[in-house]
C-alpha cells in the first residue's frame, strides 16, 4: 500500500472510476470482465485458490505511507 502520488510496484487494485458523478471510462463489456478475472485467478498462488484459510499474503506499506500513519498517531495523542 502507498500514498496516492506514490508508484508502488505491481498493478494498481483500486482505480477511480467515477469523479463528480461522471464516469471516467465507457463501461467495460462483461465478457471482457470475465476474462479478466479469469486469467488474473489463473496467476494466483495455488494455496490462495483453496476454500481453506491460507498462509497470510504478503502486503507492502510504502515508507511514505509509514510516515503519515506515524505522523497522524501523534497527532492524535
Amino acid at each position: 500500500m502507498a500514498l496516492e502520488d506514490q508508484k508502488p510496484p505491481g498493478t494498481l487494485l483500486l482505480v477511480p472510476v467515477m469523479r463528480n458523478g461522471q464516469p471516467l471510462e465507457t463501461p467495460t463489456p462483461l465478457i471482457e470482465l470475465r476474462q479478466r478475472v479469469t486469467q488474473e485467478v489463473a496467476r494466483l498462488p495455488e494455496e490462495l485458490k483453496k476454500p481453506e484459510p491460507a498462509q497470510a499474503y504478503p502486503v507492502d506499506i510504502s515508507p511514505g505511507l509509514r510516515a503519515l500513519a506515524a505522523e497522524l498517531d501523534r497527532a492524535s495523542n
